[in-house]
């Protein structure tokens, strides 16, 4: 008999789990300064501490990078954090919102290693 590992939520969780995991869609690059980027949405802004990737092909050739969502500024405007190099990085280059489908689960934990499991993420403190 084979055992099938299958997460229950509770309907409250489910519901958080849903809201911390809604895609808000594409931005656009409006300002790099240093390892600071600002993206504007044109709809709903991504909540704070959330990851957005950034792949695009410029004259410097292909970039990619990862922001992180620090704050959220008027006018859907977020200011965000690069976790590498912003060499590349121009205005109107296009930030996705990282879905649950990455390796990163869609969240930056500083600290922390994800680890995918089914359709759901674990979090795992690194040993000190």
């Amino acid at each position: 008999m084979s055992e099938t590992l299958e997460e229950t939520r509770s309907p409250l969780e489910e519901a958080a789990y849903q809201k911390m995991n809604k895609t808000v869609g594409t931005g656009s690059i409006t300002r790099v300064v240093g390892p600071v980027v600002d993206v504007q949405f044109r709809d709903q802004v991504p909540a704070i501490y959330t990851a957005l990737v950034v792949e695009g092909e410029t004259p410097m050739g292909e970039v990619s990078a990862v922001l992180e969502v620090e704050s959220q500024l008027p006018h859907g405007v977020v200011r965000t954090v690069a976790m590498s190099s912003t060499d590349g990085l121009q205005r109107g280059l296009h930030a996705r919102h990282r879905s649950t489908d990455d390796d990163a689960c869609g969240r930056i934990h500083a600290r922390s290693r994800l680890e995918r499991h089914g359709s759901a993420c674990r979090r795992q403190a690194h040993p000190r």
